[in-house]
C-alpha cells in the first residue's frame, strides 16, 4: 500500500513539475513580447530601470522577513559593495543592453541570443551569415 501511494505522489508532482515548467515558459516568452510593446512607448534604459525597480520594491519584503534580517546584518560592508557592484554590472548593465537590443531587433532573436552560448567563433560566423543576408537583400 505504501509503495502504491508513493508511485501516485511521484505522479501528481511530477505532472505538477511539468506544469509549472510550462507556466515559466508561458511568462518568459510573452515577456519578450510585452517589453517589445513597451519599447514602443518608453526608451530602453528608462523601460528596463523602472522594471527592476519595480520588481526590487516587490521582492523586497520577500527577502527581508524578519527571521532573516539578523543573517543580513552579519554581512561585512566590503561584501555588501561587492554584492553592489555584482549587481549593477550584471542586472543594470546585461539587462539594459537587452532592452537596447530589443528596440532594435526583433525580439525572437534578442531571446535567442541571450539564451544562447555562443563563442567568439560562432559570432563571427553569425555576423558573417547577417552580412551576406543584407547583401543578397540589398542587391
Amino acid at each position: 500500500m505504501y509503495k502504491v501511494a508513493q508511485g501516485l505522489f511521484k505522479k501528481k508532482s511530477r505532472t505538477l513539475m511539468i506544469l509549472i515548467a510550462l507556466f515559466v515558459v508561458f511568462l518568459w516568452a510573452t515577456s519578450w513580447v510585452l517589453i517589445k510593446i513597451g519599447l514602443r512607448d518608453i526608451p530602453a534604459l528608462t523601460f528596463a530601470g523602472l522594471r527592476y525597480s519595480l520588481a526590487f520594491i516587490f521582492l523586497l519584503p520577500m527577502v527581508f522577513p524578519k527571521k532573516r534580517r539578523l543573517s543580513f546584518r552579519s554581512i561585512s560592508k566590503r561584501s555588501w559593495l561587492r554584492l553592489i557592484i555584482l549587481g549593477i554590472i550584471f542586472y543594470a548593465v546585461t539587462q539594459g543592453a537587452s532592452f537596447v537590443a530589443l528596440s532594435y531587433l526583433p525580439a525572437v532573436m534578442v531571446n535567442l541570443l541571450e539564451s544562447s552560448d555562443l563563442d567568439d567563433g560562432e559570432v563571427r560566423e553569425l555576423r558573417e551569415l547577417l552580412k551576406r543576408k543584407s547583401e543578397e537583400g540589398g542587391g
